[in-house]
Formats: structure tokens, C-alpha cells, sequence
């Protein structure tokens, strides 16, 4: 089940972004950036999986883009010595959060992890979609909930992605949380 997949690819990829703030070294940011990459990828299509089978929604070209683009970002990132998001990782150093010391990399960013920033873009963009043609189908709560949802978590997880990889603002990766958020959305429509 797409849900089920969902949930613990992103299990997989907590761990990762856990590892990479609390990296002792950059071989160990390096190591865990890199390994992310793989249930980062699972998350993202499992999820949009799960929208077209729940949701029975939504123009199959979007979905086919987003998939393929996050499929193209992470074999680019498993060719990459340093990931797709970095071309070289010089050093760590690290940020005060409540008490506890995360690390952060230090090293040039690589433009081409745009191609997952666009991925993740043309995924929320199948997800609105997908809840327009719900809502003219009559199931107005069921695009309320989708709608509102997808938005809140998948476009904060993508504000998150690029303001921290692009190094905007000075903190570790934390886009796991905002989908877990999509996850609890995802399992509190279903039981009800």
C-alpha cells in the first residue's frame, strides 16, 4: 500500500536528516546526505501513488513529471560523489538549537538539485490539481481537507528545502516533519 510505504520511507529519511545534524564528521554528512537520497525518493513517489489511487484524480502528465523528475535528482545524487546537493563538502560546523549543537556543511552548492526543488514544485502542483478535480466533483470536504494539506505541508517542506540547501537561512535540513504532517493528513482521512 502506497500509505504504508509512504510512511516508512520517511522513517528511513528522519534518520537520515537525524544523522546528518548530529554528523561528527563530513564523511558522516556526506554518507548520510548521500543514503537520504533513496527513501527521499521512495516518499515522494509512494505519496503521489497514493493521491492517484485514493484520490482517482489529477493529469497523469503532472504526475509522470514529478516522478521522473525525482527519479532523474536521485540518480544524479547516487553518481555524485557529494550528492546532488552539494559539487564538494569541505567541512561542518555547527549551530546552537535549544542546547544542542547540529551540524551544518560547509561547501558549494551544486545547481542541479533544482531538478528535485522542481520536482517537489510540479508535485504540489499535481496534488492541487488533483483536489480541483475532486471539489467539481462534488466531494467538497475531501478537496477541502486534500487541498489545504498538500499545500500547508508540501509547500513548506519545498520553502524548507530550498531556504536551507541554498543556504538562506543557516540550518539543518528539517523537511521530514512536514511530511509526517502529510502522513498523520493522509491516515486521519482514511479512518474516518
Amino acid at each position: 500500500r502506497p500509505r504504508s510505504l509512504t510512511a516508512i520511507s520517511l522513517v528511513f529519511y528522519a534518520a537520515g536528516e537525524l544523522s546528518m545534524m548530529h554528523a561528527a564528521a563530513t564523511g558522516d554528512f556526506v554518507r548520510a546526505i548521500y543514503w537520504a537520497h533513496i527513501p527521499t525518493w521512495a516518499s515522494h513517489v509512494t505519496f503521489l501513488l497514493f493521491v492517484w489511487f485514493y484520490l482517482n484524480a489529477g493529469r497523469t502528465w503532472l504526475l509522470g513529471t514529478a516522478i521522473g523528475l525525482r527519479t532523474l535528482a536521485t540518480i544524479i545524487s547516487l553518481f555524485s560523489p557529494f550528492s546532488i546537493n552539494f559539487t564538494e563538502i569541505t567541512g561542518l560546523r555547527t549551530i546552537n538549537f535549544y542546547g544542542e549543537s547540529l551540524a551544518i556543511a560547509v561547501g558549494t552548492r551544486n545547481p542541479l538539485m533544482t531538478i528535485g526543488h522542481i520536482a517537489t514544485l510540479i508535485a504540489l502542483v499535481y496534488c492541487i490539481d488533483a483536489a480541483i478535480v475532486v471539489w467539481r466533483r462534488g466531494e467538497r470536504q475531501l478537496a477541502r481537507w486534500f487541498g489545504f494539506s498538500v499545500v500547508i505541508f508540501i509547500g513548506a517542506r519545498l520553502a524548507d528545502t530550498v531556504l536551507v540547501m541554498w543556504g538562506v537561512i543557516d540550518f539543518p535540513l528539517t523537511a521530514s516533519p512536514f511530511f509526517m504532517g502529510i502522513v498523520f493528513a493522509m491516515g486521519w482521512q482514511l479512518s474516518t
